[in-house]
């Protein structure tokens, strides 16, 4: 196979990487996840890249390239895999509950009417918490998180 096509394939995986990743987010309704060996193998180089640039964090072992997973470390980054995998108007609906919430305002992710993966809530409240527009709630529960609005 020449460089130029080699190339390609690799970009088709740099393309392919960032939905699997929030397939498996979505389905475990966690920012850490695991694959099969097979992916790891296949992928590398997207995920070396990707957690290069803080978007993720392999969870390595001595010897052991992500031997216990990956973490989807970036809030951002969330949003940007939630942005190409889901319906434009879902994260729309939530970006909006929390522009219209005064302050004062207790939001809880079980209450928003809204079919998104748990992490995709806690990575929207974790920017707005970064702006100052608010403070999340340290309670870890598995199934929900909160927010309070300041701003």
């Amino acid at each position: 196979m020449t460089g130029f096509f080699k190339v390609l394939k690799f970009d088709q995986k740099v393309r392919q990487t960032p939905r699997l990743i929030y397939k498996k987010l979505k389905t475990r309704n966690s920012t850490r996840i695991e694959f099969e060996d097979e992916f790891y193998k296949n992928f590398s180089k997207p995920l070396a890249a990707l957690e290069s640039k803080g978007f993720i964090k392999g969870l390595h072992s001595l010897g052991h390239s992500y031997q216990s997973g990956i973490e989807v470390t970036d809030p951002t980054y969330i949003m940007y895999l939630c942005a190409i995998a889901e319906e434009a108007e879902k994260m729309q609906t939530l970006i909006d509950v929390l522009e219209n919430a005064e302050a004062g305002t207790f939001l809880r992710s079980k209450e928003i009417d809204v079919e998104l993966p748990l992490p995709v809530f806690r990575a929207v409240f974790k920017i707005y918490e970064s702006k100052g527009y608010g403070m999340r709630t340290t309670t870890v529960e598995a199934d929900n998180c909160s927010y309070l609005c300041k701003a």
